[in-house]
């Protein structure tokens, strides 16, 4: 999946957060947006992911316009958020997180097929939780991991680090963070790639981390 930035600009009062910006990432991608604090990246990443409405511009997905100022556009075009402070629901049960808002299973779902689904993906990403836990008992990191597999088990095609750095408690999910987004982009398992791109991006002048599989 590509997407194409054409000449998006968006202003607050006086201010020029986004001036005409042209970007394009080709499938199988990771891109890092760099900037100061005040450049204008984060506006950008809420552009694309519907929260705000630019001023002027366009946004395609692999050729297809997008609705701009639509989150539910940006997700139905397989365009998927992990922020540093996850957008989940504290009060659902993991089980309940992945069914609320989830496309994949339409209105006549069942409950126990949609726990074998679930478990499916538990098992390929190698997460050992109850479903029936609640959000609200989840370290910040456990949090991320799982909506990140949310993201991942809706078929989200562009994923967006937003800022990049995890706040896992343990090294080894920044080693699974990192093979999990290689298979994707390569469907090559990758061995021991621990450093490479988690490690690699922590900081505080890179907002967005773009993942096009």
């Amino acid at each position: 999946m590509k997407i194409k930035i054409r000449n998006i600009t968006k202003r607050f009062g006086s201010v020029l957060a986004n001036n005409d910006i042209d970007i394009e990432i080709s499938s199988k991608k990771i891109h890092a947006l760099l900037g100061e604090n005040g450049a204008g990246k984060s506006t950008l990443v809420k552009i694309i992911s519907g929260h705000y409405n630019p001023d002027s511009g366009e946004i395609f997905i692999n050729d297809k316009k997008l609705e701009l100022g639509s989150t539910s556009s940006s997700l139905k075009n397989g365009i998927g958020i992990l922020s540093q402070d996850p957008l989940d629901f504290q009060n659902l049960s993991i089980k309940e997180s992945f069914i609320a808002g989830s496309k994949k299973f339409g209105e006549n779902f069942n409950e126990k097929k949609i726990e074998v689904e679930i478990n499916k993906a538990f098992k390929k990403y190698e997460i050992e939780l109850s479903l029936n836990q609640k959000i609200r008992s989840l370290s910040i990191g456990e949090r991320q991991q799982i909506e990140l597999i949310r993201l991942l088990f809706e078929n989200s095609k562009i994923i967006i680090l937003d800022p990049v750095y995890i706040k896992a408690e343990m090294n080894e999910f920044e080693a699974w963070l990192n093979n999990e987004i290689r298979y994707c982009i390569s469907g090559e398992e990758s061995g021991d790639c621990k450093g490479s791109i988690a490690n690699g991006i922590d900081g505080h002048n890179i907002t967005g981390l773009f993942i096009c599989m």
